[in-house]
């Protein structure tokens, strides 16, 4: 089983992102379906149309690798991708995932916002990472938008209904948040602020700006 030999950072941060399971199994190591191939070139579409539309400087080569789900590496066992330089490695189960655009567009806007850090102390470093998700919540509900057609409202409602998923699962877990992490409801709050014209049809709903 190969594998790059420095993942970058980046890419374990999307493991909280999945509220489903992408740990892999033995039959995620068989050529691709039909229908698996025809997503993977989906989302290298949706890749290609993201560079263009934003201007960035270079495209991600999309691939799909067996060891990105895979138990034997926990840093990796539920990520549904992976970056390392100018490659991003999909867990074979994103292919089938309903939340598939949103979690390519989390890891494009990861990308797109990503860049030297500023940071004189570790407290700085976690501000920093800190508004990098949120502005790359922001950002991904964008590309949605300008690059997948989606409204104002489907693309909110999607980032909303993983953040939930995710504070859920916080919830239910009982562990208590990692310094520096982002509480989902906090994140769906800023997230909303930011589409005022949309936070009405979010009024009264679970971790909803009052």
């Amino acid at each position: 089983m190969r594998m790059p030999a420095a993942a970058h950072a980046w890419a374990i941060a999307l493991a909280c992102l999945a509220t489903m399971s992408f740990t892999v199994s033995a039959e995620d190591t068989a050529p691709l379906a039909p229908d698996e191939e025809e997503s993977l070139q989906q989302i290298q579409d949706f890749v290609q149309g993201t560079a263009q539309r934003y201007h960035m400087v270079g495209t991600l080569q999309v691939s799909v690798a067996p060891w990105v789900g895979n138990p034997a590496l926990p840093q990796y066992a539920s990520t549904p991708a992976v970056k390392t330089g100018n490659q991003l490695f999909l867990n074979r189960r994103l292919l089938r995932a309903s939340n598939r655009d949103l979690v390519i567009a989390t890891a494009l806007a990861y990308e797109m916002l990503r860049g030297p850090g500023q940071a004189a102390s570790v407290a700085d470093r976690q501000r920093e990472q800190t508004q990098m998700v949120l502005d790359g919540n922001a950002r991904a509900v964008d590309i949605l938008i300008q690059v997948k057609g989606m409204s104002e409202q489907q693309a909110l409602e999607q980032m909303y209904a993983w953040l939930l998923g995710m504070q859920r699962a916080a919830a239910a877990s009982g562990r208590p948040p990692e310094p520096g992490s982002v509480r989902p409801c906090d994140a769906i709050g800023d997230l909303l602020r930011r589409y005022p014209d949309s936070m009405e049809r979010f009024a009264g709903r679970e971790c909803a700006p009052r």
